[in-house]
């Protein structure tokens, strides 16, 4: 996903990290623990790809899901994914930055 992004098939690349989130996700029914680092680190690229994608309503949930994700694995094992859940939570924050809130007239229909 992030490969086709970056040699501009970005739709390409944003159905690839949709896909992998979706096998991540079953995946991690069957067993959370092996396949939750995997799942959280597709669904950061999901939030990345739907930033770049210009849906960043889409990007807003992806990356919040991804904090959630790393904030769970770093409170299991810090030294592991302090760093990782430090970068979503950055991402995040850049995205909300970009968002209209719904005090701003840009927000206002």
């Amino acid at each position: 996903a992030n490969r086709l992004g970056e040699v501009g098939r970005r739709a390409e690349g944003l159905a690839a990290a949709e896909e992998a989130v979706d096998l991540y996700r079953e995946l991690v029914t069957l067993n959370r623990d092996a396949h939750l680092p995997d799942l959280a680190m597709s669904v950061n690229n999901l939030a990345v790809a739907l930033g770049e994608a210009g849906r960043r309503a889409e990007c807003m949930a992806a990356a919040e899901e991804a904090v959630n994700l790393y904030r769970e694995l770093a409170a299991n094992e810090p030294s592991l994914y302090a760093e990782h859940l430090a970068r979503v939570q950055q991402i995040k924050s850049a995205v909300e930055d970009l968002l209209p809130t719904q005090s701003s007239p840009h927000g206002q229909a």
